[in-house]
């Protein structure tokens, strides 16, 4: 009976073991996706209208991804407004970055002021939304956020040392 216990005891010690290297991996492939690409924005005025300049960079080694569309919204549960011509289809190639300047001018923006109050965001096209350099609406998200890239910085530096 004491054989068997011990037995038991080993088994559902590898497994717990087991689980948590499992989500060890998980945690990191989620990681990794997720800070692969980062945007950065500023606002700009050309003519009247206001416009935002995109700095987009890849830093996976292998994947490439492609753009959609941009959104822009007052809060919340404020009024939406969809971008979808300007950064559609472009490609991110494997450790490339890109500026966007040829980014549509907002309607109903008539100063920078307008534009500090809007939130971005930009969509791949397969459906997940960057992380963009901004102030982020919920504490905890940001609070994420910084944590997520200063892994990430943490990771490529320990992989260029090699």
């Amino acid at each position: 009976m004491k054989f068997l216990l011990e037995i038991s005891a080993a088994l559902l010690g590898y497994a717990f073991a087991g689980w948590i290297l499992v989500l060890i991996y998980v945690a990191f492939q989620w990681l990794t996706q997720m800070t692969d690409v980062t945007c950065a924005y500023t606002w700009i005025r050309e003519a009247g209208k206001c416009h935002p300049i995109f700095n987009i960079r890849n830093r996976s080694d292998c994947r490439t991804y492609t753009l959609a569309e941009i959104s822009y919204s007052n809060g919340p549960d404020g009024m939406v407004r969809f971008d979808s011509m300007s950064l559609m289809g472009k490609e991110l190639g494997p450790g490339s970055s890109s500026d966007f300047w040829k980014v549509a001018p907002i309607k109903c923006t008539s100063s920078i002021a307008d534009c500090l109050e809007l939130h971005v965001s930009v969509h791949l096209q397969t459906g997940s939304a960057l992380w963009l350099d901004d102030r982020a609406p919920a504490r905890g998200r940001q609070m994420l956020r910084h944590f997520a890239l200063a892994m990430r910085a943490l990771i490529d530096s320990g992989l260029k040392n090699e």
